[in-house]
């Protein structure tokens, strides 16, 4: 459900770039509220989980995965934002 929220605000913001003229708080407010939307409605249960599954701890990973995928997507995300303006 998260990543159709998601890429709903951010197909919102796009549009809003074209066809409406917001305030830059709006988007703020609304990134704001998609966070704060995720984590008291899936994210607490994510940590109760873990802590729950793994009362030892959690063995951390490595973060390099996940940030490069992420940034590839952010900037494709981007150019596809300043292709269409």
């Amino acid at each position: 459900m998260w990543i159709w929220v998601t890429i709903g605000y951010l197909a919102i913001t796009v549009v809003g770039d074209f066809v409406i003229s917001l305030p830059e708080i709006i988007y703020r407010g609304a990134a704001l509220g998609l966070l704060c939307g995720w984590f008291f409605s899936v994210g607490r249960k994510q940590i109760d989980y873990v802590a729950d599954e793994l009362p030892s701890g959690y063995t951390r990973k490595s973060w390099t995965g996940p940030l490069v995928v992420g940034m590839i997507s952010l900037i494709g995300f981007l150019v596809i934002d300043f292709a269409l303006q």
